[in-house]
């Protein structure tokens, strides 16, 4: 088995298994939901206080973690979702590209392709996962937070797509042009 095929796989048995932990975290009822963004945000607001020496009491922590408790639960989203959108498009070879051995036969076309094929996998499970949302007691399901999550995957993908085009760039791996035509072969 080629190596790329084995990364895929393995990136897609990671992508359902996620898909499994994002499911998890949406089948907690509002209340549980709510606390474990409330005790992120005060973990977080307590140990910024330490690391910075600011010099909060527990009660300032506490005020300061309720009020950036609903952006951590925003960024949660974003966060799960980028984390899916960089293992689907693994999972859908998003990252090749004509330069790379036995891709010469890769147009921009097909890249993009296998990217927008990536983004659409993670858009069907987020507002699936928003449906699911509605079922379970005190949640609701949001098209904003379906939004959040693709911002999550899209970000993810694009970043990816960036880095592994500069370090192949360093590394010296182009796409072939044809002496003849101009184009990429």
């Amino acid at each position: 088995m080629k190596i790329n095929v084995l990364v895929r796989v393995i990136a897609a048995v990671l992508a359902v298994m996620w898909m499994f932990r994002i499911f998890s975290f949406s089948s907690a009822p509002a209340t549980v939901s709510m606390q474990t963004s409330r005790s992120v945000s005060y973990d977080l607001v307590s140990s910024v206080n330490e690391l910075f020496k600011i010099g909060w009491d527990d009660d300032r922590v506490r005020g300061v973690a309720k009020e950036i408790e609903k952006a951590v639960r925003k960024l949660a989203h974003m966060g799960e979702f980028a984390v899916l959108g960089a293992l689907v498009g693994t999972a859908c070879d998003a990252w090749r590209y004509a330069g790379q051995p036995g891709a010469a036969d890769d147009s921009l076309i097909r890249r993009c392709i296998r990217g927008i094929a990536a983004l659409l996998i993670c858009l069907v499970y987020a507002c699936s996962d928003e449906l699911h949302q509605t079922f379970v007691d005190g949640r609701s399901g949001e098209v904003r937070d379906v939004c959040i999550d693709m911002g999550g995957a899209l970000i993810s993908l694009l970043l990816i797509a960036i880095i592994v085009r500069l370090i192949a760039g360093r590394t010296g791996h182009k796409p072939e042009v044809s002496e003849t035509s101009g184009e990429s072969v």
